[in-house]
């Protein structure tokens, strides 16, 4: 992902709403959102190196993730960061991840995940001073840099969010189509706001719309997911082509064991 907000604790009857763009190459051969039998996980499959973007779990845990654009060095032969996802969605627990991260997050190219349930939600990066830290209750955004840097698109997501959780009231059930469009914001920002990661200014300038457009690289797909307080799940993923234009749009309604 190159995009996720989420709103947390921020309606009472549905504690976890995110919603996140995919930003990749188009060559980069992807299957769209399935259940995963053998391993009761709910994702899109990178078929180069067989992980995920985004993720849910039969039992509610979720888990998104975003490269980390600066210039630090990145590992020669890195570990994809799709396995990110699907290593949360496969542990027995928070420690037993943290305990496995500590261990092999330095094998990635630079990241930064959101991961949690409608109870815990947190995030960790190998950048950063902040290895894993526990959100708050409110409405984060993160795209390719720290949870919450003030970029345009992140600020823009935030605001939206904000608006479209307020429009359905403190209990009311998310519009995914809502979530959608918010997603597919084009907007550009100035240049004097745009955020510098290394990259020159054409290039920060074609990265900064929430919705990127491009022959060549762009936004493939948006992911919704929200989770009710009673443990009722709503998974919809859209997927676009080169020119910006739907091509398929899945929903998927489950409830989560136990009603987690």
């Amino acid at each position: 992902m190159c995009l996720i907000v989420v709103a947390y604790r921020e309606s009472r009857g549905w504690p976890l709403v995110v919603a996140a763009n995919r930003d990749e190459f188009h060559r980069r051969d992807t299957d769209p959102a399935h259940w995963w039998p053998e391993q009761g996980v709910l994702a899109g499959r990178d078929r180069r190196a067989g992980g995920t973007w985004f993720g849910a779990g039969e039992d509610g845990r979720f888990a998104a993730v975003t490269n980390f654009r600066d210039s630090s060095p990145q590992p020669v032969e890195g570990a994809s960061r799709g396995s990110l996802p699907l290593a949360w969605l496969a542990a027995a627990g928070t420690e037993a991840f943290h305990a496995w991260l500590e261990t092999e997050r330095e094998k990635f190219p630079g990241f930064t995940l959101l991961y949690g349930d409608r109870d815990s939600l947190l995030c960790c990066s190998n950048r950063g001073e902040t290895a894993v830290a526990a959100l708050d209750p409110g409405i984060h955004a993160i795209s390719n840099g720290p949870l919450n840097a003030p970029w345009p698109k992140t600020e823009w997501a935030k605001a939206a969010m904000a608006e479209i959780i307020g429009r359905r009231g403190a209990g009311g059930a998310p519009d995914p189509d809502a979530l959608l469009e918010m997603l597919y914001d084009r907007r550009q920002p100035d240049d004097a706001e745009l955020p510098d990661t290394g990259v020159g200014i054409a290039r920060e300038r074609f990265l900064a719309p929430m919705f990127i457009v491009g022959p060549e690289y762009g936004t493939r797909s948006s992911t919704v997911f929200a989770l009710s307080g009673s443990g009722r799940a709503v998974f919809v993923e859209r997927q676009y082509d080169a020119e910006g234009r739907a091509r398929n749009t899945r929903r998927f309604d489950f409830v989560t064991r136990s009603g987690r």
